[in-house]
């Protein structure tokens, strides 16, 4: 049998104590899923919303690219494509909310030329044809930010729903069912100790009268 089930008046009162802290918890828990719900919507609309940014400004490239490609020989493409940076130098950092690492990108380094070559050698489509891919790239940055916040989101608040469930559906019946218990367990021996103290009080008559 679990001693902190005996029936004493300190185990009693630190089942009391338990199932308090158990329902503080389980309330604190609800609260941050529901707030962590919340943040996870306003996420996943912003991610529909770079998605078709992104859909769009890719489009836009690749169609812009292929006019600079009718315009220009391939040879002459990949001659000046080795002007161009091959990445944006960036930064990740992170913000908590509510327990959960919120990641931000930021662009650390200098913004690339956006005619990183001889604009003579080039021509005005392939120049608009840089330009559209760069801002594509920048929307790509964006979008992985935010659906990386969206996978820690939903799994915290994964996690703080089954800690809540166990709360819930375990701990407080469990204390409950405790107090419940030693409570009864301790008003009987108090009925018995009263029982016995009326039995001694009782006045004796010797026998025979």
């Amino acid at each position: 049998m679990d001693i902190n089930a005996f029936p004493t008046k300190r185990n009693l009162l630190n089942a009391r104590h338990s199932l308090a802290l158990a329902r503080r918890g389980y309330d604190l828990l609800d609260k941050k899923r529901l707030v962590l719900m919340l943040e996870l919507s306003a996420y996943k609309k912003s991610g529909k919303l770079l998605r078709e940014d992104l859909h769009t400004a890719m489009k836009d490239a690749r169609h812009i690219l292929a006019l600079a490609q009718m315009e220009n020989i391939t040879e002459r493409i990949k001659s000046l494509c080795q002007f161009v940076p091959y990445d944006i130098s960036i930064s990740i950092n992170s913000a908590s909310m509510m327990g959960v690492s919120i990641p931000k990108i930021e662009i650390t380094g200098k913004k690339p030329a956006i005619l990183p070559y001889d604009i003579g050698k080039s021509t005005e489509a392939l120049d608009k044809a840089l330009k559209a891919w760069n801002e594509t790239k920048l929307i790509i940055l964006k979008l992985a930010e935010v659906d990386t916040a969206i996978y820690r989101i939903n799994c915290h608040m994964l996690q703080a729903q089954r800690r809540a469930s166990a709360l819930k559906n375990i701990t407080i019946p469990a204390c409950e069912a405790r107090i419940k218990y030693i409570s009864e367990q301790l008003e009987e021996r108090e009925r018995d100790e009263m029982a016995r103290v009326k039995m001694a009080k009782a006045p004796v008559f010797p026998l025979g009268e």
